[in-house]
């Protein structure tokens, strides 16, 4: 999370259609949507840094410098009648902007890549005339489209939170007789429901890929949302493109879009589009390996983003800085393997088969979802796997605890690909 201390942020050139422009690049966790727009807005010619060549600018001067932009937005025809709401629209807009240096909260829809929740972050948007998308969209043909878009985010996840409280562990077999348990019909809805979230872990899909292309103009430019982190995105030729801000392609002037060809496969390309073959001099992207983090007696859900995947000890030492108070003295900690069914963590050899797993499934981007709850003495914990036919048994023995060594890891807000009440939150 970025400090509460004024952050510097590091400035890049590039060349943007022929002009040289000044970019933010992002050097801590947390104020991605405010590079976002900010970077828009510098693309544009709408906003320009104090200093001419100026290579760094404190967080203060940043939001200075949008501030300077909202209050020049405002309308000059603006009716008399409007003009206290526009006004205090503007003020909460301000208001917000020391915010966005820790993250943004979201609530999307599933139907639309513009459909989002109102919140004051829109209003911001809309006073600055941008326009925030997504690309986690289910299509119409998706067995799982008549339960999910009815919903927003939250609202889906309250709804499967209690779907899953009420549900007894069953076994799939339909035509099997249930009695007492969940009708064949809430079953499916549980099922499919839950393949569509891990199915769609990374928040973006093929149909919200082509749903964007559709939507965008023509050299428009928006605010992107995926994987709880914002983007600069820019549509050319009917492609997608993410201005890379990631401060290790700060002094390489030859790579500066990631071309975005489908919600799996994407490439880098330079300042006039081109795609760049990766070489000693060209710097891949910087590996990130992501933990979900899902605490099962307070259902609350933490995404840590780490370059390096933790040590037994280290895990433990961040599951208690992720989850302070909420987590017991005493915890079991489980994984879902390939079959779907519920591994107990316990020790190394145990963590690395679940990290190994993860890297086999996204080596560019490994995602390990990971359930922690309040180990009890002989009792059993239920098997949040769709794919459950008993009871498992958290062991006994071994059992993570808080006298481990620190982590360097730090937590990246609320994640969509687990079930959890938190709003969705970027803070990377």
């Amino acid at each position: 999370m970025a400090s509460e201390e004024s952050l510097i942020y590091v400035i890049k050139y590039i060349e943007f259609f022929g002009v040289r422009t000044p970019i933010v690049m992002q050097n801590a966790p947390g104020p991605c949507p405010l590079i976002a727009i900010v970077n828009i807005l510098l693309l544009k010619g709408r906003v320009q840094l104090p200093q001419k060549d100026q290579k760094a600018i404190g967080s203060e001067q940043l939001i200075g410098v949008v501030v300077d932009c909202l209050k020049r937005s405002m309308p000059k025809d603006l009716p008399v009648e409007h003009r206290a709401d526009y006004e205090k629209n503007l003020r909460d807009a301000i208001d917000s902007l020391h915010g966005l240096e820790f993250g943004l909260d979201v609530n999307l829809y599933f139907d639309k890549v513009d459909h989002f929740e109102f919140t004051t972050g829109c209003v911001l948007l809309d006073l600055l005339a941008l326009n925030l998308v997504h690309g986690w969209i289910i299509p119409e043909s998706d067995p799982a489209y008549k339960y999910i878009v009815p919903f927003s985010y939250n609202q889906l996840l309250d709804k499967v939170v209690k779907m899953d409280t009420a549900s007894q562990p069953v076994d799939l077999d339909f035509s099997t007789s249930y009695d007492g348990c969940a009708s064949v019909a809430d079953i499916r809805e549980v099922i499919e429901v839950h393949r569509f979230w891990a199915d769609t872990a990374s928040q973006l899909t093929n149909a919200g890929v082509e749903q964007l292309k559709a939507h965008l103009k023509d050299g428009e430019m928006v605010v992107f949302f995926r994987n709880n982190h914002f983007n600069t995105m820019l549509k050319k030729d009917d492609q997608l493109y993410l201005l890379l801000t990631d401060l290790g392609f700060l002094e390489t002037s030859s790579v500066v879009w990631e071309h975005l060809k489908s919600h799996s496969e994407t490439v880098l390309v330079n300042n006039v589009f081109e795609e760049r073959p990766m070489s000693t001099s060209i710097p891949s992207l910087r590996a990130e390996r992501i933990l979900n983090i899902t605490n099962n007696d307070t259902r609350g859900t933490e995404v840590v983003r780490l370059t390096e995947w933790p040590t037994l000890e280290g895990l433990a030492d961040l599951l208690h800085t992720v989850f302070e108070h909420d987590l017991p003295a005493a915890y079991y900690m489980q994984y879902s393997d390939e079959d779907g069914d519920l591994i107990s963590i316990t020790t190394t050899l145990e963590l690395r088969e679940a990290f190994r797993q993860a890297e086999n499934e996204n080596p560019k981007e490994p995602v390990l979802s990971l359930f922690v709850g309040a180990l009890k003495k002989g009792g059993g914990v239920l098997r949040s796997s769709l794919a459950a036919e008993s009871l498992s048994t958290p062991p006994p023995a071994e059992t993570l605890s808080s006298s481990s060594a620190g982590s360097s890891a730090s937590t990246a807000g609320s994640s969509g690909a687990n079930l959890s009440q938190a709003p969705l939150k970027s803070q990377d």
